[in-house]
Formats: structure tokens, sequence, C-alpha cells
């Protein structure tokens, strides 16, 4: 029996339907620390991962790799192409925080991640960005906006280790 084949786009779409962004972010952080681990293998190194399971501290993840004493705070950020800027609490970003943005790119039917992190050159202007104002509602002194613009694309994740040149979580 032959496979009916994969409608172009649909994949993506399901994810930028109403009701299915926990199922998207969900998505990108499997996705995330899929390739996390497989490239800290590939090194010979085993990957250390705790997971936040409480939002009130700025940060997603915790990562680690056997006999570093380095870890590194990680702030997922699920991307469908729609937002182009998001909240982040200050002071994760002036400890060292990592901000990682999960683009989901549909291919050949396929989900496919693209990372993107927060360009080191632009760490202290967005510091100075004020949050997205939401309608009815206070702007968080606490927080400051991340631009798509601030971002780079990134494929080595090892690359947000302090060993690696990219500023130590604290």
């Amino acid at each position: 029996m032959a496979k009916n084949p994969i409608q172009p786009g649909r994949v993506l779409a399901f994810f930028k339907t109403k009701g299915t962004s926990k199922v998207q972010e969900q998505l990108a952080e499997y996705s995330f620390l899929r390739d996390f681990i497989l490239q800290a293998a590939r090194k010979s190194m085993t990957a250390l991962v705790a997971r936040s399971d409480y939002d009130a501290f700025g940060f997603d993840l915790i990562l680690g790799l056997k006999g570093s004493p380095d870890l590194v705070k990680i702030q997922l950020k699920a991307f469908n192409g729609k937002a182009a800027n998001w909240d982040v609490h200050k002071s994760f970003v002036e400890n060292g925080g990592q901000v990682v943005l999960v683009h989901l790119k549909e291919v050949s039917g396929e989900l496919r991640p693209e990372y993107r992190r927060l360009n080191e050159d632009k760490r202290q202007a967005v510091l100075t960005e004020p949050p997205k104002k939401k309608k009815g509602k206070k702007i968080h002194a606490d927080r400051c906006m991340m631009k798509i613009g601030d971002t780079e694309v990134f494929t080595d994740l090892l690359l947000l280790f302090p060993d690696k040149g990219v500023q130590r979580a604290k």
C-alpha cells in the first residue's frame, strides 16, 4: 500500500493554529535537548540537563557537561515566524543567561529546528529596550525586549558554554 504524500506546509500550519502553542513549545524544547545531547555525544561528552518546571526563575533549562564546572541557564522561545520580539527577565540577561529561539521550519513535510541565540554584541542594548506593552497590563520594569534582529543563527549548541567564548552564567 502506497503512502499518502505529505502536503507541503501541513505540519507547520498545524502548529500555527490556535491552541497549539504549548505543544509547539514542547516540540521546540525536545528538539533542542535531542540536538544538545547528540552534539555532546559526538564529542565524547556526557550532556547534563536539569529542567525547571516552575516558571518564575526566567529559565527553562540548566545545561552542563560532565566533568566541567560550567553550567548554562537557558530560556527557550518557540518561534514559528509570527513574533518578532520577546520579553525576557533583565536579571537573566545581565547574569549571562542564554536566550535561545527555536525556529521550527518545515522541510519535505518534516519540522527541522533552526537555533538562534542572543548576539553577545547586542546583550547590553537589549537591556535598555522596554518590554512589549500589552493592552490593559502594566509594563514590568524587571523585563526587557529582545528582537529577532538581536539574534544570530548557530548550529553548534556547545557554543553556549563559557569555554567556547560565551559569558559564564552566574
